[in-house]
Parts: structure tokens; C-alpha cells; sequence
């Protein structure tokens, strides 16, 4: 695992949209894209704060997650609204938390569907981004 570096946010300080317009944040992408093959960015929930929409330029891919049975309904239409007006490139949309419950071959937008549920072993953390980030 010599090959990973985190940058963690550290303390939130009193003006985070400001940081991120900053030219070092720039800087900062330019370098990172320069010495890693993958870059992940964690933002704040999109709606709440600005983070997400501020570093969509910075990703090739975005993907918003929302939890089965726990996001409230009503964001759908909104993030669908925001992939029809082109606010992030290469949308992408992650439903964890499902339940193996006997049910299957649901649908949800942006042409994107499962045809069933596969229940795998869990793994940790690192072995999960690898698998994700295989050839």
C-alpha cells in the first residue's frame, strides 16, 4: 500500500468555499493528477454546501450515493435534474445499504439498472478500492 496517499480536511475552517476557489487548489489537482492514476474525492452531501459542485471540475467522474431505505425520495428528482442540466460530467448514481431480501431487477435513472442482488463477503476497506480500480 506504499503507493496511497490520504489528504484529510482537517479542521473546518470559516471560509471552505473561498479555499476551494483559491489557485492553490488548482495547483494542488495539477499535481495530483501528474503522480496518482486515481483520485477520490469525499465532499460534504450535495445541497448542504458548495464543496461538490466547486470541485466538479477537478473530477472526470461523479458519483452521488444514497442509502436504501434512508434517503428521503424527494432528492431523486433533484439529483435527475442535475444530470439533465449537466452540472457534473459522467453522473453516476451508488444505492448501498440493500437488503437481500428475495427481490430483485429494479431500475433507477440515468439508464442505469441491476438485474439482481449479489451478496458478496465483506472486505475491507483497501481491498474494496482495489477491486473497484482493477484492469
Amino acid at each position: 500500500m506504499n503507493n496511497t496517499a490520504i489528504i484529510t480536511s482537517g479542521p473546518v475552517p470559516p471560509n471552505p468555499a473561498e479555499l476551494l476557489l483559491n489557485t492553490r487548489t488548482a495547483t494542488l489537482f495539477d499535481y495530483l493528477k501528474v503522480h496518482y492514476d486515481y483520485i477520490i474525492i469525499d465532499t460534504a452531501p450535495f445541497g448542504l454546501v458548495t464543496d461538490a459542485l466547486l470541485l466538479e471540475k477537478y473530477a472526470d467522474l461523479t458519483l452521488f450515493t444514497i442509502r436504501h431505505r434512508f434517503t428521503l425520495k424527494a432528492i431523486l428528482p433533484y439529483i435527475e435534474k442535475l444530470n439533465r442540466d449537466n452540472k457534473f460530467r459522467n453522473m453516476g448514481l451508488v444505492i448501498n445499504g440493500i437488503k437481500k431480501d428475495g427481490s430483485y431487477g429494479f431500475s433507477f435513472g440515468f439508464g442505469y439498472s441491476y438485474s439482481k442482488y449479489i451478496s458478496e463477503k465483506k472486505r475491507n476497506l483497501v481491498a474494496r478500492f482495489k477491486a473497484v480500480f482493477k484492469s
